[in-house]
């Protein structure tokens, strides 16, 4: 599996390691490659650039981006996080990111004061010096 890429800046090879790309944004014959710290400006396609990252790392989530599924912290329909940086996601992106990647479903909503539903059995009580308390 190819681990890297190089790119020509003034008169010079750089390697970019693709562990290192956050993101790809498309800019009309262009392309800005992000990675942690640094960017870089390519006369590419995105097209043509997507065609040469592997599949299994980084997904297209619209017209204009291409992520890197190492960096994503979370997402919905309608936008990615990564890391620091929120990216609009394509409507027909959308559906194909959640067919690529795991999902588990919750079956409570902690952060909203919902607990999890557990198995029949099992208790929410912790026992205190004896004592149970819910």
């Amino acid at each position: 599996m190819q681990k890297a890429i190089f790119i020509r800046n003034n008169g010079r090879y750089t390697r970019i390691n693709l562990n290192d790309i956050v993101y790809v944004e498309g800019l009309r014959n262009y392309i800005k490659i992000n990675c942690k710290g640094k960017s870089f400006l390519v006369l590419m396609s995105l097209k043509k650039m997507y065609g040469l990252l592997p599949e299994s790392a980084f997904h297209r989530i619209h017209k204009s981006y291409i992520i890197s599924l190492n960096y994503l912290s979370e997402f919905n329909h309608e936008k990615v996080w990564l890391d620091q940086v929120t990216l609009p996601i394509g409507e027909f992106y959308s559906k194909s990111l959640v067919d690529k990647l795991q999902i588990l479903q919750s079956e409570g909503n902690e952060e909203f004061g919902e607990e999890p539903v557990l198995p029949v059995g099992i208790s929410n009580s912790i026992q205190l010096n004896g004592h149970y308390a819910s």
